[in-house]
């Protein structure tokens, strides 16, 4: 092979190498693209742990409404605005 082949060689896998860079950095799929999608993703997953905390504050709360009859009247009276057999409800208009 003679030294103007190698050149040519050479040069087509810089071409190459470079190219696949390029694509790698700047692509439809590139590096650009995924590290926005990296970033939600770390986003999305915290979130999804403060969510599952939430929920495991919500269920002992449930548990404990469920458990204590204080609990069941307190709900009822100040959210369901009930009141019992033997209370006296005055109206103000």
């Amino acid at each position: 092979m003679n030294r103007a082949h190698k050149i040519l060689y050479y040069l087509l896998i810089v071409f190459q190498i470079s190219l696949f860079g390029l694509m790698y950095r700047y692509g439809p799929h590139g590096a650009q693209k995924i590290n926005p999608v990296q970033k939600d993703i770390k986003y999305l997953e915290k979130e999804v742990i403060c969510l599952k905390n939430e929920i495991e504050i919500i269920s002992q709360d449930i548990a404990l409404y469920q458990s204590h009859s204080f609990f069941k009247e307190k709900i009822a009276r100040e959210q369901l605005q009930m009141a019992a057999i033997d209370d006296v409800v005055y109206y103000y208009s």
